[in-house]
């Protein structure tokens, strides 16, 4: 057999799939049962196997599965038979799931459920395959909580390995695109498409927009082999072209197939070169694109820390560590790259003459943070059309539904005296923000029923302060809690 997962296999994914339910293989069963907040990638399973093991040891057929799809255990031909009924051993041999070895069976793929979902994708180690398909990774978790959730007619996951990303905006899309181009990505999302019975996702192989050329999307999201490397390795990690040049290829080529006001989303390494301004950089890859840019800047490392972590998560010999750290930093060097930032990029298609650019710092997230993201380009367009104090002064906010006051008290003397007084976002994109009492008690009373400039004179009335020299420091303070997303407009 050249290949597993054949689309015409319809029958034994049905099956093998109503095997998986019978036997609760859900990501909700097996958290419980090996007494995890989340399933980790297989890396970090790996580390704590004895204990896996060890709670997985009841020899129910769950425990058989867990065994074989997510630690990699082998089991017996018997405990395998049994646990399959009503598919055959065959079968899933048939469907690439499974090899026979001895008087064992091997999972030739993991079986990882997520959410709703159970997503096929090679083991980390796989050496058979030249361009194994990446599973449920870190940066898949993170793409996924930042990802923009409003409905979208058309969707385009770049990209797509195993299909997470795309199944995740399935619900919220009336039809979705997944592109790898790696053809075994394709084949592996179709078999993931056919096992979760979603009926609304394409799967197409070419390479970045070519399979969609002439389309438009609402939504576009990528999570790319950023690695930035001297090398060419797997197609999940290594681009094969330099730098960063394939997240700058990915945001040029974007905008002509975002439809109007249409997002596109990707995470992102980014170098940072000796003597050069990064954040300049960055903003001129989005000059001429009819976009508005909003960079999530989470952080950046020094290329030596860069190098080691990403080598050391494929290598484990000592020797092979070494030359090719020594392989790495002669490329940051002869290139003057002295770090790699980390961050995520959203772009708007928009139709305005002009187009704005912000890179801010990630702050911490809470859940899930595609609506917070959206927000913030609505309350940037607010803040524009608002530039006029007069403006915003007839304008009514809302406090934020998410919104707490918190504060931190100090002894002192036989007192206690407020330390620290700030508001912060309880969901998504968590800010914080240090503010006063007079402040924190003005924003709780924003309810979209009275005009700022109301508020403005109570709270001049009230502190013997003259209005006119109150405006511009009040309103300045006004415009930071809305573009913190503390204050919201209202369309009364």
């Amino acid at each position: 057999m050249d290949s597993p997962f054949f689309p015409t296999s319809a029958d034994s994914i049905r099956r093998i799939r109503e095997v998986l339910d019978r036997v609760g293989y859900t990501e909700s069963n097996i958290r419980q049962r090996l007494n995890l907040p989340e399933i980790p990638p297989f890396r970090h399973r790996r580390q704590a196997f004895p204990l896996y093991l060890w709670r997985a040891r009841g020899g129910s057929a769950l425990d058989t599965f867990i065994c074989l799809f997510l630690l990699r255990q082998p089991v017996s031909f018997e405990e395998a038979r049994r646990t399959l009924t009503p598919m055959s051993l065959e079968d899933c041999v048939e469907l690439g799931l499974c090899s026979l070895e001895r008087d064992n069976v091997k999972a030739t793929v993991e079986l990882f459920p997520y959410q709703e979902f159970i997503l096929a994708a090679d083991w980390p180690e796989n050496t058979t395959e030249m361009n194994p398909v990446m599973g449920v990774a870190a940066s898949s978790r993170t793409l996924a909580q930042l990802t923009v959730r409003r409905h979208s007619t058309r969707t385009l996951d770049l990209g797509t390995g195993c299909g997470v990303l795309a199944f995740l905006a399935a619900p919220h899309s009336k039809q979705v695109w997944a592109v790898d181009r790696n053809p075994r990505a394709v084949l592996m999302a179709q078999f993931n498409v056919q096992l979760n019975n979603v009926a609304n996702i394409e799967c197409c192989e070419g390479d970045l927009f070519a399979p969609v050329h002439g389309q438009t999307y609402d939504l576009i999201f990528c999570n790319p082999p950023f690695v930035i490397a001297p090398e060419r390795g797997t197609l999940h990690t290594y681009s094969g072209l330099p730098a960063d040049q394939l997240c700058q290829t990915i945001v040029q080529q974007a905008p002509a197939f975002l439809s109007e006001g249409g997002y596109c989303q990707l995470l992102c390494n980014w170098i940072q070169i000796a003597g050069q301004n990064w954040q300049e950089r960055l903003a001129s890859w989005f000059k001429g694109t009819s976009c508005d840019v909003w960079i999530l800047y989470s952080h950046s490392e020094d290329v030596a820390d860069y190098a080691l972590k990403r080598i050391s998560e494929v290598e484990s010999d000592p020797e092979h560590v070494a030359r090719k750290f020594d392989e790495w930093m002669a490329y940051y060097t002869q290139e003057q790259i002295e770090a790699i930032g980390f961050g995520l990029i959203t772009m708007r298609r928009t139709s305005r003459q002009s187009n704005w650019f912000r890179c801010e710092r990630l702050p911490e997230v809470h859940g899930a943070c595609g609506a917070a993201i959206e927000q913030k380009f609505v309350l940037t367009d607010f803040l524009a059309a608002h530039r006029d104090d007069r403006a915003l002064l007839d304008a009514r906010l809302n406090c934020a539904p998410n919104v707490r006051w918190e504060q931190r008290h100090a002894k002192k003397a036989e007192k206690w005296t407020l330390a620290e007084s700030r508001l912060r976002i309880a969901e998504g994109l968590s800010y914080t923000a240090e503010v006063d009492p007079t402040v924190s008690e003005f924003v709780v009373r924003c309810k979209g029923n009275r005009r700022v400039r109301e508020y403005l004179q109570e709270l001049a009335t009230a502190t013997k302060q003259d209005k006119n020299r109150l405006t511009p420091s009040f309103l300045k303070v006004v415009r930071r809690l809305i573009e913190l997303g503390f204050l919201l407009p209202t369309d009364k």
